[in-house]
């Protein structure tokens, strides 16, 4: 893309919104540099690669900010001969710090963000560097005492030392006290002194170091003092000569890690620069594009966006009709007809820069397009150009480039000169670009420009819609009717003299002013038929919405019955679980008694229990929280804990169950149902030895096996068959796990009694 293109369609003001995201300075300068991808295959990988920061942006919060400069730092430290300063190596550390915070984060990327692990894993990890610095700089940017021990050994010897000069120089300054003028010990260039009066300089043996403003007060070193300074120089000396042989341990490190640290920066850079691609991307509600024709549904202009916000952006939406290679789009003055083209230019940029879009889902655009832009004021007297003639040369330049695969982008195409030759001129260059492949969307209110693309075969025209009652644009791009300027009713909207005006449309051909009426009332009948589609598409959507709710009334009333079935099956496990239990009680007892008679009447009396009291139907009454009641199918007593739509939660024994009202009748503790066991047996009848579960399924065959061993037992039956068949071995499997479950002796039984098809069962 050329810089006139990148100029015209506000492409730099977008890269400074990109710059105000970058957290790091070289990033902001770098940013604002950015071109657009010329090839499919880099504009799809930026797009990746910003939709995946999307997502880690919303995830982690990383921070560039902060960073240094280390191609900078590393110029003027090395290539320069400064060397690096304190602040310099732990801004290096801070770098390293900040990567390795990306690196970790980034272990588990490879299938989630695999363009941005990929990128991450190319950084080197140089935490033995991170460490070693901080280890040594703290974060005054000042060497630790720790960093060697010979320098912790140096520093505790000038701590002391110092003590005891300043002890020793305060015993002077009592010594002296007649001659000195303030009863304190001062430094002078990392020696201790004391203030003597100037006029008692000559009574004190020593140096003079410093005289204060006044006059009034020299600093001295007594000579007793002397031995003492001299011994904390030394050590001071030998301080910085440590810290020296730790910075050039250090700078050497830096060096031989140079490229690595170059590296970092570099990929920092980068990330960064994606992160604030990312961020811009959702700043505007940007979507990732698909890849296919020029096809833009609800599309904003980004910078429109930015400045008014998302609603107040009118959205346009346009494409080339098929056979059509270029549109024509006229309409009112200040109706948005170059805030259209513009749209177009700048949302491909964007894209081909790695910035999601706003637009429609649906919308699709090229991945390999060369746009070429041309409009605006080209006039120059410096250069010696008209305003037209800058535009022709504009023209040539296109001409020259225009071809398949490049979208051509002019503003006002036509005007600057002659209406009628512009127009023709106009008419001939739409025809050329095409003629030569090239797309063309310009913009122009050349009535003659507008007849011609009428009959043109593979242009089409376009118009930017105006209200007709409050003469206002609306921004609305309609394809396939060309429009009016309005110049006449703009112009007495805003207080022209009406009787110019008249005078202005007698001045007007009655071909063109036939012309205008005819598109005006096109456009009338075309708005009264939207208007009818839009009702009709209203009232299509209601439909639909009702059609959902009683789908999703129906799904939750399947979905209750589905639970409602479910909890019966639990309720009835449980409750045969309980029976086996009590049956298994009793027969234990009835054995342990040798079927004494109390035994046998408790043991009736709990099989056996009164029929449940005979009551009218209850399908209308209501019960509240903690009612007692009596669950009729059951046959056994509870308490309502809630209710849940058209059932009752009850609480039955130590199970809780689903019950609707007709399955339900007050009761009583005190009657004589609520004495009994709550658990339903049938009446006595004839009980066989062998039970045939042939032809049965797993949860039928359980079932009737548990009853048909607990009527066993009570028969007192020593032994019984249990007959299964071979077939798949599954009725099989199900009898063997549940014989081993209840512990009960088992083999297959004998050829003659039914070989592998069946099982014996002993029970005594």
């Amino acid at each position: 893309m050329d810089q006139t293109t990148l100029s015209i369609l506000d492409y730099y003001t977008l890269l400074h919104y990109l710059s105000e995201n970058c957290g790091l300075e070289y990033s902001k300068q770098k940013a604002l540099n950015l071109v657009p991808a010329n090839c499919s295959s880099e504009v799809e990988y930026q797009l990746h690669l910003t939709g995946e920061w999307i997502k880690i942006n919303e995830k982690y919060d990383f921070s560039f900010s902060g960073i240094c400069n280390f191609q900078e730092i590393y110029q003027k430290a090395i290539k320069q001969g400064q060397g690096f300063s304190l602040d310099d190596i732990y801004k290096i550390g801070q770098m390293i710090q900040q990567s390795d915070q990306i690196i970790d984060c980034s272990k588990n990327w490879e299938k989630q963000y695999p363009l941005s692990a990929d990128i991450i894993n190319q950084m080197p990890n140089l935490k033995l560097i991170e460490k070693k610095i901080f280890n040594v700089i703290d974060e005054n940017r000042q060497i630790k005492d720790q960093a060697t021990p010979h320098l912790k050994k140096i520093r505790r010897q000038i701590a002391h030392h110092r003590q005891y000069l300043l002890k020793h120089a305060q015993n002077l300054t009592e010594k002296y006290n007649q001659f000195i003028q303030e009863d304190f010990t001062t430094q002078r260039n990392n020696r201790f002194v004391i203030a003597v009066k100037t006029e008692n300089q000559n009574k004190i043996k020593g140096i003079v170091h410093d005289v204060s403003e006044t006059g009034a007060t020299v600093f001295m070193e007594p000579l007793e003092l002397l031995s003492d300074n001299n011994t904390m120089q030394k050590l001071i000396k030998d301080e910085q000569w440590e810290i020296n042989k730790i910075v050039t341990e250090l700078t050497t490190m830096i060096q031989q890690h140079s490229p690595d640290l170059e590296n970092i920066f570099e990929n920092l850079i980068h990330l960064d620069i994606i992160r604030a691609k990312a961020k811009l991307s959702k700043q505007i509600q940007g979507e990732l594009p698909s890849p296919g024709p020029l096809d833009l549904h609800q599309a904003r202009h980004p910078l429109l966006l930015l400045m008014k916000g998302f609603e107040n952006t009118v959205p346009l939406d346009i494409k080339f009709p098929p056979g059509n290679q270029g549109i024509l789009i006229s309409g009112p003055n200040a109706g948005g007809k170059t805030i259209a083209l513009k749209t177009v230019g700048l949302l491909i940029l964007a894209a081909y820069s790695g910035i999601h879009i706003p637009i429609g889902l649906s919308s699709t655009l090229p991945y390999d397009f060369t746009v070429i832009c041309e409009g605006g004021d080209q006039q120059s007297i410096e250069l010696d150009v008209s305003t037209f003639t800058g535009r022709v040369k504009r023209w040539n330049k296109i001409l020259k480039s225009a071809s398949t695969g490049c979208l051509v982008l002019i503003d006002e195409i036509g005007s600057a000169t002659d209406p009628d030759k512009g127009s023709a001129l106009a008419a001939a260059l739409i025809d050329k670009l095409i003629e030569q492949g090239a797309l063309l969307i310009a913009t122009t209110n050349n009535i003659k420009l507008k007849k011609e693309i009428e009959s043109a075969e593979k242009a089409i025209n376009a118009s930017m819609d105006m209200d007709q009652n409050l003469f206002q644009p609306t921004f609305h791009l309609t394809m396939g009717l060309p429009g009016s300027s309005y110049t006449f009713e703009i112009a007495e909207k805003f207080g022209m003299d009406k009787s110019i005006i008249n005078r202005a449309r007698s001045r007007i051909s009655q071909d063109d002013q036939s012309y205008e009426h005819l598109v005006d009332q096109t456009k009338l009948t075309l708005g009264h038929l939207q208007q009818q589609q839009q009702k009709l598409e209203e009232q299509l959507q209601q439909q639909q919405n009702i059609n959902e709710e009683y789908q999703q009334k129906l799904s939750r009333l399947n979905q209750q019955q589905t639970e409602f079935e479910q909890s019966i099956k639990i309720q009835k496990k449980e409750i045969l679980t309980q029976a086996r239990k009590e049956v298994e009680k009793i027969i234990k007892e009835i054995r342990e008694s040798q079927a004494h008679p109390d035994i046998i009447k408790k043991a009736k009396k709990i099989l056996h229990p009164p029929p449940p009291p005979k009551s009218a139907k209850h399908s209308s009454k209501t019960f509240s929280p903690g009612d007692q009641v009596w669950v009729i199918n059951l046959n056994t007593s509870g308490k309502v804990l809630q209710k849940k739509e058209f059932q009752y939660q009850v609480q039955a024994g130590p199970i809780k169950i689903l019950c609707p009202p007709e399955n339900l009748t007050p009761h009583s503790p005190n009657s004589p149902q609520s004495k009994t066991k709550g658990i339903i047996f049938t009446q006595p009848r004839e009980i066989t030895s062998t039970l045939d579960l042939r032809g049965k399924d797993s949860a039928t065959a359980a079932e009737q096996l548990i009853k048909f061993l607990d009527d066993a037992q009570l028969a007192q039956y020593p032994m019984v068959t249990i007959i299964h068949g071979i077939g798949t071995g599954v009725l099989k499997q199900t009898v063997t796990e549940f014989l081993k479950y209840r512990n009960y002796r088992f083999s297959t039984a004998d050829p003659s009694q039914g070989g592998a098809g069946a099982t014996l069962v002993f029970l005594d």
